[in-house]
């Protein structure tokens, strides 16, 4: 296996490790999708790379309902940052809770979030670079997104973008 399961995170979230190989030309991180898909029935349909120049970049809580509900699996590149994962279920003994994930380039791991949940990710340093893959293509009348309104531990300085600062809150979301 080129995957360890490092945590398992409510019912399905996981945080997995590469295995990790290193020489005097450097090192790398195998991560096999296969594996990936055969534990958990994921996958890739779309990749992206965000890159966050300056520290406390908060991309806030996004997730997709109805018919094209979104998995996710997260990695740093470059930088570090904290990757949240919200309980989204209604129906959920943790719904709207979350635990927060500490990513970074030093050590190879990856969140994987399935279907259900919610996704926000903080910058913790300059240049931070994020691996983002996902088992749906974004859809945009599926799309939702919530901002500070779970309490997530952001810094005063942080930076969103508007539409992340304007997100309704959860309660608002699923009228709660």
């Amino acid at each position: 296996m080129s995957m360890d399961i490092v945590r398992r995170i409510y019912d399905g979230a996981l945080v997995l490790e590469g295995t990790s190989a290193a020489d005097e030309r450097g090192s790398s991180v195998r991560f096999m999708a296969d594996e990936l898909t055969a534990l958990t029935g994921f996958v890739i349909r779309e990749q992206r790379v965000y890159t966050m120049p300056v520290p406390h970049t908060f991309f806030g809580v996004h997730f997709q309902t109805g018919a094209h509900p979104q998995s996710k699996l997260i990695s740093v590149l470059h930088g570090s940052g904290t990757d949240f994962i919200i309980d989204m279920r209604r129906d959920s003994p943790t719904f709207g809770k979350y635990e927060a994930v500490e990513l970074s380039a030093q050590i190879p791991l990856y969140v994987y979030i399935p279907a259900g949940f919610g996704h926000a990710f903080l910058s913790r340093e300059a240049d931070t670079i994020q691996f983002f893959a996902a088992d749906e293509h974004f859809t945009a009348e599926c799309g939702r997104a919530s901002g500070r309104s779970i309490g997530l531990p952001l810094p005063d300085d942080v930076v969103m973008s508007a539409a992340d600062a304007a997100a309704p809150p959860l309660t608002e979301i699923f009228k709660i």
